[in-house]
């Protein structure tokens, strides 16, 4: 079994990695985090990201213009990232803090976070009767018939 500051270093390690993709995801050139870009529904077109930006909608005849691929995002003078690695990082732990959303989204995290709250019993023959004991619970057995 593994020592409890063991599995605080593996949740720091997973932490930091995820944290680390969800920076790269949210702090891209994409159109999806550009403050200008608004997405709406267009009938058999799905979900279609439209520019706000006074200055780009002015050169354009239509006074409407689609902003829903990278390459767009990338060649735009007036892109602006809406995210920043402050609120990036609020987001994930508010993600964190939601046991359900965080086990769909990040579920050795979860398990990790699980495992340190639940977890404050030294004695490494009680926390193993412990966990078997909560486990048998959630499927509804007693620990004689496990």
């Amino acid at each position: 079994m593994r020592s409890r500051d063991e599995v605080i270093e593996k949740f720091r390690q997973l932490y930091a990695k995820h944290l680390k993709q969800m920076e790269g995801e949210y702090l891209s050139r994409q159109p999806i985090n550009c403050v200008c870009n608004n997405r709406h529904r267009v009938r058999k077109q799905g979900i279609v990201g439209f520019c706000s930006n006074q200055e780009v909608l002015v050169g354009c005849k239509q006074f409407v213009f689609v902003c829903n691929d990278e390459e767009t995002a990338k060649k735009c003078p007036y892109y602006s990232c809406k995210n920043t690695e402050e609120t990036v990082r609020l987001a994930f732990d508010d993600i964190l803090k939601n046991p359900a959303f965080c086990g769909q989204k990040f579920p050795k995290l979860a398990i990790l976070i699980w495992f340190l709250q639940e977890d404050k019993t030294p004695n490494p023959d009680t926390r193993k009767k412990s966990l078997l004991e909560r486990i048998g619970e959630h499927f509804g057995r007693s620990p004689s018939e496990q």
